[in-house]
């Protein structure tokens, strides 16, 4: 029987990493986004930001009323946050995510009477508050995570934490584990590398055979 060949997670960031980067790279509307969460007189930020977090799907079933209250609250509390504050553990990044989250969990039920979890959109709207320190939760990249921790010795948070916060734990663990190999893709003028490794493992988590260029 032939010998099954095995693939190093050093060999899929170097063969994914150029892709990731590419793909990022043609994200243009990151920019707008960042801006109008770290500046309050970025024109048109309400809008600039609802149209970010539509193109990432985390407002479906949420009517207008509700994703305008969403936004709102986020850049309520994006110009009420410490822009320096330290997220680069797995506690303070997911005590920032809580808060955040709770924020919009307010916001909606302001407006529908109903709760909805929000840990997705959450995640990405602390991303454009702490761009070089915080992961983006998605569906894609919680099934690569799910399947490498399994192979790469990476022990996970007891099932009774909340779901986040085991994500960013296996997350940083594989992070931290080959930030050198990371460090080795060239990123031009992109400038966070955290987002590199997210999109590496999007496109593993992908439920498909080959690899399109877009991000979702």
């Amino acid at each position: 029987m032939a010998a099954v060949p095995m693939i190093s997670m050093e060999t899929i960031i170097s063969q994914l990493g150029p892709q990731a980067l590419h793909e990022l790279e043609q994200v243009e509307f990151d920019g707008p986004a960042l801006l109008a969460v770290r500046d309050s007189t970025a024109p048109d930020r309400n809008n600039v930001l609802r149209q970010w977090l539509l193109s990432y799907n985390v407002f479906q079933g949420i009517d207008n009323p509700g994703r305008d209250a969403i936004v709102a609250a986020i850049l309520q509390w994006a110009d009420r946050r410490d822009p320096e504050r330290d997220l680069t553990t797995v506690e303070a990044i997911t005590e920032a995510h809580v808060e955040l989250m709770g924020v919009c969990i307010e916001a909606y039920t302001g407006t529908s009477g109903k709760r909805r979890d929000f840990t997705s959109l959450a995640s990405k709207a602390l991303w454009l508050c702490y761009p070089a320190s915080v992961p983006l939760y998605d569906s894609f990249t919680q099934c690569a995570l799910w399947v490498l921790c399994k192979f790469l010795d990476t022990d996970p948070l007891p099932r009774a934490e909340p779901q986040y916060r085991q994500f960013v734990h296996i997350w940083k663990a594989l992070y931290q584990r080959y930030e050198n190999t990371l460090d080795e893709i060239p990123l031009g003028n992109y400038p966070y590398r955290v987002r590199i490794f997210d999109i590496i493992l999007w496109l593993v988590g992908k439920p498909r055979y080959d690899w399109e260029h877009q991000v979702g």
